[in-house]
């Protein structure tokens, strides 16, 4: 029995899970794969975060407008405009908080999410 059930283990999945976790939900995620990572394992579960805590840390200033853009860019067709603005917004006013409750969650379940991929790779 559960409060949210989570399809699928990629970062989307595992983001979903985390958030609803620490607002009291009991959660239950499902992976079809033999291993949790979803396609996140296969691009090395990278994410593009405007406004990220590291990029200040390097000296990189992200601008609202230019972030919509670049989404523009790679989304169009299919972008959702209000989404897209939602999400730029929300990153950077700092939004970022759940990178280490998320790593902890990933190493606990698989440590070796690249030796599955590089394994499937060979087949």
């Amino acid at each position: 029995e559960c409060d949210v059930l989570v399809a699928g283990s990629g970062a989307a999945g595992l983001a979903a899970a985390v958030t609803a976790a620490h607002q009291g939900a009991r959660v239950i995620v499902v992976e079809k794969a033999d291993v949790f990572g979803g396609t996140s394992c296969f691009s090395a579960g990278l994410v593009w975060i405007p406004g990220s805590r590291q990029a200040r840390a390097a000296g990189v200033v992200d601008d609202a407008e230019a972030a919509l853009n670049y989404l523009r860019g790679e989304g169009a067709p299919f972008l959702d405009e209000a989404k897209a603005e939602a999400y730029v917004r929300q990153l950077l006013d700092g939004h970022d908080g759940q990178e280490v409750t998320v790593r902890q969650l990933l190493y606990r379940i698989d440590p070796r999410p690249y030796e599955v991929a590089r394994e499937r790779a060979r087949a």
